[in-house]
Protein backbone atom coordinates (compact mmCIF):
# COMPACT_ATOMS: atom_id res chain seq x y z
CA UNK A 1 0.00 0.00 0.00
CA UNK A 2 2.75 2.58 0.99
CA UNK A 3 4.70 1.63 -2.18
CA UNK A 4 1.18 2.39 -4.47
CA UNK A 5 0.88 5.27 -2.57
CA UNK A 6 4.63 6.46 -3.44
CA UNK A 7 4.15 5.56 -6.79
CA UNK A 8 1.30 8.01 -7.01
CA UNK A 9 2.94 10.45 -5.58
CA UNK A 10 5.54 10.55 -8.35
CA UNK A 11 3.02 9.87 -11.18
CA UNK A 12 1.49 12.98 -10.00
CA UNK A 13 4.73 15.03 -9.74
CA UNK A 14 5.27 13.67 -13.50
CA UNK A 15 1.80 15.06 -14.72
CA UNK A 16 2.40 18.03 -13.10
CA UNK A 17 5.67 18.39 -15.20
CA UNK A 18 3.76 17.04 -18.63
CA UNK A 19 0.66 19.64 -17.87
CA UNK A 20 3.53 22.90 -17.39
CA UNK A 21 5.65 21.33 -20.42
CA UNK A 22 2.45 21.74 -22.64
CA UNK A 23 1.37 24.99 -21.15
CA UNK A 24 4.81 26.04 -22.03
CA UNK A 25 4.74 24.55 -25.54
CA UNK A 26 1.24 26.21 -26.14
CA UNK A 27 2.02 29.95 -25.13
CA UNK A 28 5.49 30.53 -27.32
CA UNK A 29 3.51 28.86 -30.25
CA UNK A 30 0.66 30.93 -29.89
CA UNK A 31 2.39 34.05 -28.73
CA UNK A 32 4.35 33.09 -32.33
CA UNK A 33 1.69 32.76 -34.42
CA UNK A 34 -0.60 36.28 -32.73
CA UNK A 35 2.79 37.91 -33.18
CA UNK A 36 2.75 37.17 -36.58
CA UNK A 37 -0.85 37.59 -37.66
CA UNK A 38 -0.58 40.94 -35.96
CA UNK A 39 2.39 41.77 -38.00
CA UNK A 40 0.60 40.70 -41.19
CA UNK A 41 -1.84 42.91 -40.53
CA UNK A 42 0.08 46.34 -40.67
CA UNK A 43 0.79 48.15 -43.80
CA UNK A 44 4.10 48.81 -43.82
CA UNK A 45 5.94 50.79 -46.66
CA UNK A 46 8.18 47.76 -46.83
CA UNK A 47 8.06 44.25 -45.49
CA UNK A 48 10.08 41.13 -45.19
CA UNK A 49 9.91 37.69 -43.42
CA UNK A 50 11.91 35.22 -43.72
CA UNK A 51 10.01 32.10 -44.29
CA UNK A 52 12.79 30.05 -44.18
CA UNK A 53 13.64 30.79 -40.45
CA UNK A 54 9.46 30.58 -39.92
CA UNK A 55 9.11 27.28 -41.10
CA UNK A 56 12.15 25.77 -38.88
CA UNK A 57 10.94 26.91 -35.71
CA UNK A 58 7.36 25.54 -36.63
CA UNK A 59 8.97 22.47 -37.26
CA UNK A 60 11.32 22.60 -33.71
CA UNK A 61 8.21 23.05 -32.27
CA UNK A 62 6.28 20.83 -34.07
CA UNK A 63 8.22 17.77 -32.83
CA UNK A 64 6.66 18.46 -29.05
CA UNK A 65 3.16 17.39 -30.43
CA UNK A 66 4.44 13.62 -30.48
CA UNK A 67 6.37 13.67 -27.20
CA UNK A 68 3.47 14.98 -25.19
CA UNK A 69 1.16 12.89 -26.70
CA UNK A 70 3.16 9.98 -25.83
CA UNK A 71 3.83 11.55 -22.18
CA UNK A 72 -0.04 11.53 -21.68
CA UNK A 73 -0.51 8.06 -22.87
CA UNK A 74 2.42 6.73 -20.06
CA UNK A 75 0.91 9.14 -17.55
CA UNK A 76 -2.36 7.17 -17.64
CA UNK A 77 -1.04 4.30 -17.71
CA UNK A 78 -1.03 2.41 -14.55
CA UNK A 79 3.01 1.08 -15.48
CA UNK A 80 5.69 2.04 -13.05
CA UNK A 81 8.60 1.19 -15.78
CA UNK A 82 6.71 4.53 -18.23
CA UNK A 83 8.55 6.76 -15.71
CA UNK A 84 11.75 6.72 -16.74
CA UNK A 85 10.91 7.58 -20.21
CA UNK A 86 8.03 10.46 -18.99
CA UNK A 87 10.94 12.19 -17.36
CA UNK A 88 13.39 11.98 -20.76
CA UNK A 89 10.22 13.05 -22.33
CA UNK A 90 8.96 15.50 -20.36
CA UNK A 91 13.12 17.03 -20.23
CA UNK A 92 13.05 16.77 -24.28
CA UNK A 93 9.84 18.68 -24.48
CA UNK A 94 10.85 21.45 -22.28
CA UNK A 95 14.45 21.84 -24.08
CA UNK A 96 12.75 22.10 -27.49
CA UNK A 97 10.61 25.12 -26.76
CA UNK A 98 13.17 27.01 -24.30
CA UNK A 99 15.62 26.71 -27.64
CA UNK A 100 12.76 28.15 -29.49
CA UNK A 101 12.17 30.58 -26.96
CA UNK A 102 15.94 31.39 -26.88
CA UNK A 103 16.23 31.88 -30.37
CA UNK A 104 14.08 34.36 -30.82
CA UNK A 105 14.51 36.42 -27.68
CA UNK A 106 18.28 36.52 -29.17
CA UNK A 107 17.33 36.88 -33.00
CA UNK A 108 14.10 38.24 -33.03
CA UNK A 109 15.20 40.80 -35.54
CA UNK A 110 15.82 37.62 -38.38
CA UNK A 111 12.47 36.82 -38.59
CA UNK A 112 10.41 39.86 -39.88
CA UNK A 113 10.80 43.10 -40.26
CA UNK A 114 8.69 46.40 -41.42
CA UNK A 115 9.01 49.51 -42.21
CA UNK A 116 6.36 52.62 -42.35
CA UNK A 117 6.93 56.33 -41.84
CA UNK A 118 7.57 55.82 -37.73
CA UNK A 119 9.34 52.74 -36.95
CA UNK A 120 10.84 49.95 -38.02
CA UNK A 121 8.97 46.92 -36.15
CA UNK A 122 9.44 43.02 -35.60
CA UNK A 123 7.45 40.18 -33.87
CA UNK A 124 6.49 41.71 -30.93
CA UNK A 125 8.72 44.87 -30.94
CA UNK A 126 10.04 47.78 -32.59
CA UNK A 127 12.44 50.80 -32.83
CA UNK A 128 10.95 54.43 -33.69
CA UNK A 129 13.00 56.28 -36.53
CA UNK A 130 12.97 59.41 -34.85
CA UNK A 131 14.80 57.20 -32.00
CA UNK A 132 17.33 55.99 -34.31
CA UNK A 133 20.70 58.00 -33.88
CA UNK A 134 22.88 56.73 -36.51
CA UNK A 135 23.10 53.19 -39.03
CA UNK A 136 26.80 51.88 -39.24
CA UNK A 137 28.10 49.12 -41.24
CA UNK A 138 31.17 47.32 -39.69
CA UNK A 139 33.19 45.88 -42.55
CA UNK A 140 35.00 43.85 -39.60
CA UNK A 141 32.61 41.93 -37.42
CA UNK A 142 30.68 41.59 -40.79
CA UNK A 143 27.84 43.59 -39.10
CA UNK A 144 24.50 46.34 -39.91
CA UNK A 145 24.44 47.70 -36.51
CA UNK A 146 21.04 50.31 -36.03
CA UNK A 147 21.79 52.58 -32.87
CA UNK A 148 19.11 54.35 -31.09
CA UNK A 149 17.84 55.55 -27.83
CA UNK A 150 14.93 54.10 -25.86
CA UNK A 151 13.52 56.41 -23.02
CA UNK A 152 15.61 60.11 -22.31
CA UNK A 153 18.78 57.74 -21.99
CA UNK A 154 19.37 54.67 -22.46
CA UNK A 155 21.59 53.57 -25.99
CA UNK A 156 20.69 50.40 -27.56
CA UNK A 157 21.76 48.97 -31.04
CA UNK A 158 20.38 46.26 -33.06
CA UNK A 159 22.50 43.69 -35.25
CA UNK A 160 21.96 42.49 -38.28
CA UNK A 161 24.52 40.04 -40.41
CA UNK A 162 25.56 41.74 -43.34
CA UNK A 163 25.41 38.50 -45.54
CA UNK A 164 21.92 37.65 -44.25
CA UNK A 165 18.50 38.14 -45.90
CA UNK A 166 17.30 41.19 -42.98
CA UNK A 167 20.55 42.50 -43.02
CA UNK A 168 20.55 43.21 -46.77
CA UNK A 169 16.77 44.00 -46.09
CA UNK A 170 17.46 47.15 -44.29
CA UNK A 171 20.60 48.50 -46.16
CA UNK A 172 18.23 48.46 -49.39
CA UNK A 173 15.85 50.56 -47.23
CA UNK A 174 18.09 52.77 -45.25
CA UNK A 175 16.53 55.74 -46.77
CA UNK A 176 13.26 55.15 -45.07
CA UNK A 177 15.04 55.36 -42.05
CA UNK A 178 16.13 58.36 -42.79
CA UNK A 179 19.86 57.96 -42.43
CA UNK A 180 22.95 58.03 -44.13
CA UNK A 181 25.33 54.81 -43.54
CA UNK A 182 28.35 54.86 -41.77
CA UNK A 183 30.95 52.51 -43.11
CA UNK A 184 33.36 51.19 -40.36
CA UNK A 185 36.72 50.47 -41.95
CA UNK A 186 38.03 46.56 -41.13
CA UNK A 187 41.77 45.74 -40.44
CA UNK A 188 44.14 48.08 -38.01
CA UNK A 189 41.86 51.16 -38.48
CA UNK A 190 38.13 49.38 -38.31
CA UNK A 191 38.24 51.92 -34.50
CA UNK A 192 38.06 54.87 -37.69
CA UNK A 193 34.52 55.31 -39.89
CA UNK A 194 35.06 57.02 -43.24
CA UNK A 195 34.86 60.92 -43.05
CA UNK A 196 31.63 60.56 -45.91
CA UNK A 197 28.94 58.54 -44.90
CA UNK A 198 27.10 57.07 -48.18
CA UNK A 199 24.14 58.45 -49.57
CA UNK A 200 20.70 56.26 -48.43
CA UNK A 201 19.92 53.01 -50.95
CA UNK A 202 16.18 53.79 -52.49
CA UNK A 203 13.76 51.50 -50.84
CA UNK A 204 13.39 48.21 -52.67
CA UNK A 205 9.87 46.81 -53.52
CA UNK A 206 7.87 45.04 -51.28
CA UNK A 207 9.42 41.38 -50.57
CA UNK A 208 8.95 37.97 -48.27
CA UNK A 209 11.77 35.71 -48.68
Amino acid sequence: MLYFNAYLDDQKGLLIALAMATFLFVAVSLSIVGYLVSFNKRDFTQKFINKKVLIFMAGVLALNIPILVINYVFGFAIDSTNQATMIVLIVIAFAITIIVGIYIFFFLQTIAIGIDDKEIAFLGERILIRKITKVEQNNRLKQIIIYYTEGSRSKKKCKFLLASQSGQFVLNNLALLNQHLLVTKSGPASSKQNDQPNEPTPPSENSEQ
